[in-house]
């Protein structure tokens, strides 16, 4: 058999970090914006998918803050848990989001 011809094809769309569906209900602080309620789509080690209940214009590069119901820091104080972000895809209410 001969291997003239073939080629190995490589994904247009490949990823740093493998990525987890999960939803998680959270809430987006975006600057000049105020509070956006959401729900995640996907998380990896390098950040999150996630939707927007209305359309969102928030610009890329901006930073944001992220608060994720259900995961709450270890301390004594059931606090949420904040993430810096940083708005990476924007897409009306898709939004793609790196940890800072």
């Amino acid at each position: 058999m001969s291997s003239q011809g073939l080629q190995l094809k490589t994904n247009s769309e490949s990823r740093h970090h493998r990525r987890v569906k999960v939803a998680l209900k959270g809430a987006l602080r975006l600057p000049g914006f105020g509070v956006e309620m959401i729900c995640t789509k996907n998380i990896s080690e390098g950040g999150i998918a996630l939707t927007t209940l209305s359309p969102c214009a928030v610009e890329l590069g901006s930073e944001v803050q992220l608060h994720l119901k259900g995961v709450v820091t270890n301390n004594e104080h059931k606090q949420l848990k904040t993430y810096t972000m940083k708005v990476v895809h924007a897409d009306n209410n898709n939004l793609g989001l790196v940890f800072v």
